[in-house]
């Protein structure tokens, strides 16, 4: 058996499953071909959540016409027999298996050999079978590495190695990768000053299993349990439920390994130590093609961006708790929950604040919960009663400077930017639930969303191309939106063009699959095709500088069908008072009618006139 080691296993596996079937950029032998991909259990997300899906995508680069089968054990060293003779039925040509018992996956080995299917080890060994590869991680590195970062953290906080010790849990003792593991954890630990008070091989890598030992080591221990050095974030997740179940706070340290979403999550909320992250999707060809140090750079970006989404997440969620406990209905759209409902995962979208909609009949209650939560108002005097009634904030803006977190709540009257106030009543009778981090909570539903979201781009004139993938990637994601009922609520906030706009960018700038009725629809507003064409323009040619007053007026005149329509929109924003007037200068109420005419002043000198800006690029 060859052992290759890679930081890339993904697309180490695909390429010599693909090398075996004689598939090239130049070669058809392959066309048609079948590989099977056999995981062997759901207790760690990680191969639903990264394995299955990196697979098939290198799969699919590399020989576009083989078929790949995917199946997962369950723990089940028999339905992974029965799921390995099924794909040799199917005819699979090569099969690439993590295997639920190392020893028992011999015999596997040697009745695919038999028929001639080559077998890649992927992730566990299989020692005392001859697979053709083997693809994994250094294990015995990444147990060291757990265990030294354990004892670092113990040393630096001045945790006496006299007062106690740590507990390890290892992972199932049928996996010859937790073995290696398992040595390299002894390898930092045993010659580290602090004890192993006991060690348990968990069956399965099961979380329960985990759990329930940890319970008996804790009733047994107590406050002589200095840390605990987990295989995996499964079973350190279970060794948190068992402090948290005895009532232990602090909880020790726990460590943990494969940086599935669930203890990203624990690390925000303080309760688990740290993880390691085995990226499991990194396809070598791409970081071979980017130069080191930008390489670096966007590892760095995305690790970011992933903390501050369960950051803004579990704020999310604590908000609308306490929101729900004073009776105020609060409705949460774009940031974690589009996210979730788009793109599949938190962090796949970078978002950095929280909206959240509600009936300004509550704003008194939402502001003083949010400021008790230690955010401050960006114009603290709007709400007091000194505040001018005709000031509207855009919306109403606190920040929490600390910690370096945004929330913007929004009220029928601060939704300046929809041509008629939205109905919130109307709305909430189609909230939809979305599932965040284990909680339920309710957003608009899709038939409304989609024109919420492209009133949002127009808003803001479409200056991300981020907004336009969000278009693309929401409709993708709801293959059975009603597009008529989508047109429908649209109109009733005319903003049909808006909508059109939206959808025209999303077709024109990321290929968004448009059903062939809802594209002629869209292709037919010759004003939204106009501005789809002129949207991308302003993207690409860098010189060319931010709309000016006149043009940001003319855009938002043809953003509402109908000649006087249009213009009544465009003008409303343009002198209807917003925070900015008013911080600009406070009238006293009864003088608060000149911020009509003081606005369009203040909107020219902040974004000038036509006579002062370069002509558009052609």
């Amino acid at each position: 058996m060859n052992g290759l080691k890679s930081s890339s296993r993904l697309a180490l596996a695909a390429a010599l499953a693909a090398g075996f079937l004689g598939a090239s950029a130049v070669s058809a032998s392959a066309a048609g071909a079948t590989v099977a991909f056999l995981m062997p259990d759901q207790g760690s997300t990680r191969y639903e959540e990264h394995d299955r899906p990196g697979f098939v995508a290198e799969m699919k680069k590399l020989c576009a016409d083989c078929t790949v089968l995917y199946q997962n054990a369950d723990t089940d060293a028999t339905k992974q027999q029965q799921q390995f003779n099924s794909v040799i039925t199917q005819g699979a040509k090569v099969i690439v298996l993590d295997p639920v018992d190392s020893a028992a996956a011999a015999s596997l080995v040697a009745l695919a050999h038999d028929q001639g299917v080559k077998v890649i080890a992927y992730d566990r060994p299989i020692p005392k079978g001859k697979a053709d590869y083997y693809v994994s991680f250094n294990n015995e590195g990444i147990g060291k590495a757990i265990a030294d970062s354990l004892v670092a953290h113990l040393k630096a906080t001045k945790a006496d190695p006299a007062s106690g010790g740590v507990l390890q849990i290892n992972g199932s003792p049928t996996d010859a990768a937790a073995g290696l593991i398992k040595k390299g954890i002894h390898e930092g630990l045993d010659n580290s000053g602090y004890a192993i008070l006991s060690e348990f091989d968990t069956p399965n890598w099961t979380p329960a299993n985990a759990q329930t030992w940890a319970s008996g080591q804790i009733t047994r221990f107590g406050a002589k349990i200095l840390g605990v050095v987990a295989a995996n974030d499964g079973t350190g997740g279970g060794a948190i439920a068992a402090f948290k179940a005895a009532g232990v706070n602090p909880v020790p340290t726990v460590t943990g390994n494969d940086a599935i979403i669930a203890a990203l999550q624990l690390i925000v909320s303080g309760d688990q130590y740290n993880t390691i992250s085995n990226p499991s999707e990194i396809v070598a060809t791409a970081a071979d093609a980017v130069p080191p140090g930008q390489l670096d750079r966007l590892k760095g970006a995305a690790r970011a961006n992933a903390v501050r989404c369960l950051v803004l997440s579990a704020e999310l969620i604590k908000i609308m708790s306490l929101f729900g406990s004073q009776g105020i209905q609060a409705i949460p759209y774009k940031g974690p929950l589009l996210a979730v409902e788009a793109y599949g995962d938190l962090t796949l979208r970078e978002f950095e604040d929280l909206d959240i909609v509600l009936r300004q009949r509550d704003m008194p209650k939402a502001n003083d919960i949010i400021q008790s939560l230690g955010y401050r108002p960006k114009f603290p005097w709007i709400l007091t009663a000194g505040g001018s009634s005709a000031v509207v904030p855009g919306e109403y803006n606190y920040r929490d400077e600390g910690r370096g977190l945004m929330v913007e709540l929004h009220t029928e009257r601060t939704l300046r930017h929809f041509p008629v106030c939205p109905n919130l009543d109307d709305l909430a009778l189609r909230l939809v639930p979305v599932t965040l981090s284990g909680h339920e909570i309710f957003t608009f539903g899709a038939e409304d969303m989609l024109p919420i979201l492209c009133i949002h781009g127009s808003k803001d004139f479409w200056q991300r191309i981020s907004w336009i993938a969000d278009i693309s990637e929401f409709i993708q994601s709801h293959p059975r939106l009603d597009w008529g009922q989508v047109f429908l609520r649209a109109d009733v906030l005319r903003a049909g063009r808006m909508l059109r706009t939206g959808l025209a960018l999303a077709a024109r700038l990321v290929a968004a699959p448009l059903p062939d009725v809802v594209n002629a629809r869209v292709q037919s507003d010759l004003v939204a095709t106009s501005v789809a064409s002129d949207v991308p323009q302003r993207h690409l040619d860098r010189r060319w500088p931010a709309l000016d007053a006149a043009a940001r007026f003319h855009f938002r005149r043809r953003m509402v069908e109908g000649y006087f329509a249009g213009w009544r929109y465009a003008m409303r924003l343009t002198t209807q008072p917003a925070e900015e007037d008013g911080a600009m200068m406070r009238l006293p109420r009864p003088l608060a009618p000149l911020y009509a005419v003081l606005r369009p002043l203040r909107l020219l000198r902040k974004y000038g006139s036509s006579s002062e800006r370069p002509a558009q690029p052609r």
